[in-house]
């Protein structure tokens, strides 16, 4: 099967290699364009940023809109044995030809929360979760320690300032910024 000027022949491509000086900013634009659901059922290398409904926003390799539904995301495992679905992040100074050690006070990883603000016309703050080196790496005789914390931050009413609400630290103590307030039958 072959590919013509603007449209591709019935058949199955072993190896199909699109190359474009033009960036996609729409579905209607840019190297590739589908009229319909595209199925994969190997690996997918993407050399640059995507943008699902969008064109993704400088410093974001990953964006998606949906305008009209929720923007919830799902994914399912299935397997004969223990298991989960699984997030792993990892963060390194450097390069990833060269990486460096992360150290002390790096936020390795944040889930931040923004609600729309009629007033401001913006998404805006409303919590964040970071994930921080809470000390030394690799030291305490211990060449492959990674001291963590968690710190929890929420924006109070009447501000705009993210504010620590809750850490917990390498050491397992929680630091609490308000009052605790314990409820429940007694």
């Amino acid at each position: 099967a072959a590919i013509g000027a603007n449209t591709a022949a019935a058949g199955t491509f072993t190896t199909v290699v699109v190359s474009s000086a033009t960036d996609s900013t729409s579905g209607t634009t840019g190297a590739i364009n589908t009229l319909g659901g595209v199925g994969i059922t190997k690996d997918l290398y993407v050399g640059g940023d995507i943008g699902i409904n969008v064109a993704p926003t400088s410093g974001y390799f990953l964006e998606a809109v949906r305008d009209g539904g929720d923007g919830a995301t799902r994914r399912t495992a299935y397997r004969a044995a223990s298991g989960q679905v699984s997030d792993y992040v990892r963060f390194a100074r450097g390069s990833a030809a060269s990486p460096t050690v992360s150290i002390n006070g790096d936020t390795i990883y944040q889930l931040v929360a923004y609600g729309y603000s009629g007033a401001a016309s913006a998404f805006v703050n409303a919590a964040r979760l970071k994930i921080q080196l809470d000390g030394v790496p690799d030291s305490s005789g211990d060449t492959t320690d990674m001291p963590g914390r968690i710190v929890f931050e929420t924006v109070p009413n009447g501000s705009s300032t993210l504010t620590e609400a809750l850490r917990i630290d390498s050491s397992q103590d929680v630091t609490f910024a308000g009052d605790v307030i314990l409820t429940g039958a007694s």
